[in-house]
């Protein structure tokens, strides 16, 4: 199977550079918009046969235009959602990151902040809800996610250590690929913004 990872569109939020509060009313701008647009595009020359979005707004109207595009229904998949931060939502990153960084990485990733849930907690579920979704038939699939469960993601899909996760900063609207084959994941390609560009060297 072939997973297209695609971070929602842009979002107001995104812009001002703060982390979204869980099932927040922030919908896509119109460059947001637009970018879902052009992902329809590229979904349509992958081949993809279902899409599963996370419940939040931003990801599902990101879900609804490309789907539409493609006459697919998208399926929401709750366990695709982002960490909920609980009481640092809608800070700032950067005051986030700060308190991150006094941590180890094992600190770190069974560390809950106030009415939210750990990097742990959240691998989980995502590793649940991918588990679920290769279970299926399709050869080419598209998960709309969030730039957080897209960084969590990356070590476990790499079999690598989870400081490789720091390393990425996915994008709105950027594509990564893996390929699931045996029960492995192989990576293809990995936060693609050139598809923004009219730049898409790769048509399958």
């Amino acid at each position: 199977m072939k997973v297209l990872f695609i971070r929602h569109g842009q979002t107001i939020i995104n812009i001002d550079g703060k982390i979204h509060k869980v099932n927040d009313d922030a919908g896509l701008t119109d460059l947001g918009k637009k970018q879902a647009e052009i992902l329809a595009g590229v979904c349509k020359r992958q081949g993809v046969e279902a899409i599963y979005s996370s419940p939040e707004i931003r990801a599902m109207e990101t879900a609804r235009i490309t789907g539409e595009k493609l006459s697919i229904t998208p399926i929401i998949e709750v366990d695709l959602a982002e960490r909920n931060w609980g009481d640092w939502s809608n800070q700032m990153w950067e005051q986030i990151q700060r308190r991150l960084k006094t941590m180890s990485i094992e600190e770190r990733f069974s560390f809950t902040p106030p009415n939210g849930e750990s990097w742990e907690q959240m691998e989980t579920r995502l590793m649940d809800a991918l588990n679920s979704i290769v279970e299926h038939p399709y050869k080419v699939v598209a998960i709309i996610t969030h730039s957080g469960a897209m960084r969590a993601l990356m070590p476990v899909l790499h079999g690598k250590p989870k400081d490789i996760s720091f390393k990425y900063e996915f994008h709105n609207g950027s594509i990564t690929i893996f390929n699931y084959e045996d029960g492995k994941w192989y990576s293809v390609r990995e936060n693609d913004m050139n598809h923004f560009a009219g730049k898409i060297p790769w048509s399958q």
